[in-house]
């Protein structure tokens, strides 16, 4: 009976003696974990700062259970000593240690986590009791058997080690961003004070937003807003384009300021196109002056914003030595370029459509009148007198192409069909109605 007994402790020994050795292991990991810096309370705000506050609670509760179960195998170690057997008292006082509720009551681990917050809410470990938060001073003349001290750790180290890689995953994400933002701008300023543009305003504003970045990453990795990550880079592209720009205008201006003129001129004879598509529509299509497209007054030569004025103020600066002023003006000359030859293009467009569609039903009724011509149709009086309808209507000035469609549309259905339209009047009416419009248009 007591070897049987002796083998229990033993077993209940070597099972909290290996419980320690693994909960001291863990503890020991985490504690020297080498971005255990990131999770320092007083350093950090925000959700970061829970999450730090939670780490602690957590590994503060797991050092206080290593203790105790150290205590207790110490105590059963210095009991059980080296010999092979024991007398009935000393395995009493064993029994009396490892068997029976020999530990005061400790507090439960550190709430868990909720979607309202670090630390919010409460969860208690498996086996725990509602003691309290942690700290709190069990109830007196309570006990607990000394396994139950290992209840929960497993638990509680693996949501230490959750929060703490959390903090760190949010980190690298963001040191991933500033270190590249962070390299790029220095690549830039060496480039900047090698050209002689040390003050780049660019440069400042992307060394500002990188400057937010870091100070938002420093403090709260968990919560960077995502404004200010996409900034950094942001404001550093701006620096390049900006630095690029005047790098290459210190040697290309005067070439740069040449194509710009070039680019003028290109629109110069769009405008004059669309302005000669507007003016034969409106003399040749009936209504087509509602339709026409014209450019935005001032477009050319308006004395601020005009771009003809605007280009000779900056080969003006660009003659008196100031290259950047030049330069820079050169962008935004050439954006407001685009704009005004876009809707230069467009006008063109729009303008020449009246006469395209024209165009258009003067083919078709050609090609109807082959049609007929090789079907032997084109004899045929009532299609004749359609296709002359059609043909004057179109060769007029000015035409109206709704009119006209309509009468090539009733030709295509009676070369198709071999006769004139059912709704189409009598040959006599409608040569009556020709001679009659042909007189009012001579009157």
């Amino acid at each position: 009976m007591a070897m049987g007994a002796l083998s229990a402790l033993d077993a209940t020994l070597a099972l909290l003696r290996s419980g320690a050795a693994r909960l001291a292991g863990a503890l020991l990991e985490l504690d020297t974990d080498g971005n255990r810096a990131l999770l320092d309370p007083a350093a950090r705000t925000g959700e970061t700062a829970g999450r730090a506050r939670a780490v602690r609670a957590r590994l503060d509760w797991l050092w206080e259970r290593h203790r105790l179960l150290s205590d207790v195998v110490t105590r059963a170690e210095a009991l059980r000593g080296d010999k092979p057997w024991l007398g009935p008292r000393r395995i009493g006082e064993l029994e009396a240690l490892l068997h029976r509720a020999s530990v005061p009551r400790q507090p439960p681990p550190p709430p868990t986590p909720t979607p309202d917050g670090p630390g919010a809410g409460a969860a208690s470990a498996p086996g725990g009791d509602a003691a309290g938060p942690p700290g709190a001073s069990p109830p007196p003349g309570v006990a607990i058997y000394p396994e139950d001290l290992l209840l929960g750790t497993a638990e509680t180290v693996e949501a230490a080690r959750a929060d703490v890689a959390a903090v760190i995953a949010a980190w690298t994400r963001t040191a991933g961003e500033l270190a590249a933002a962070e390299r790029r701008l220095a690549e830039l300023a060496a480039t900047a004070a090698g050209i002689g543009l040390p003050d780049l305003p660019e440069l400042a504003a992307a060394r500002a937003a990188v400057r937010t970045l870091a100070r938002a990453a420093a403090a709260d990795p968990m919560s960077v807003p995502t404004a200010d990550v996409t900034a950094a880079p942001a404001a550093v592209d701006a620096a390049d384009t900006a630095l690029a720009v005047l790098a290459r205008a210190r040697v290309s201006l005067d070439d740069d300021l040449r194509a710009a003129g070039e680019t003028l001129a290109e629109i110069v004879d769009l405008a004059a196109r669309a302005e000669r598509a507007a003016r034969r529509a409106v003399e040749r299509v009936t209504g087509a002056r509602a339709a026409m497209v014209d450019l935005d007054d001032g477009w050319f030569d308006h004395p601020s914003r005009g771009l003809r004025p605007w280009l000779d103020r900056l080969v003006a600066a660009a003659a008196a030595g100031d290259w950047q002023l030049a330069a820079r003006g050169l962008r935004g000359w050439h954006e407001s370029a685009a704009t005004a030859r876009a809707a230069a293009a467009r006008a063109v467009t729009t303008n020449a459509a009246p006469l395209r569609r024209r165009d258009e039903l003067r083919g078709l009724l050609g090609a109807l009148r082959a049609k007929a011509t090789a079907d032997a149709l084109a004899g045929v009086p009532e299609l004749e007198t359609l296709y002359g309808q059609a043909h004057d209507a179109l060769y007029v000035a000015p035409s109206d192409l709704d009119h006209a469609a309509r009468l090539v549309q009733d030709y295509a259905r009676g070369v198709t069909t071999g006769r004139a339209p059912a709704g189409a009047p009598p040959v006599a009416a409608r040569d009556a109605r020709a001679r009659a419009e042909q007189e009012r248009e001579q009157a």
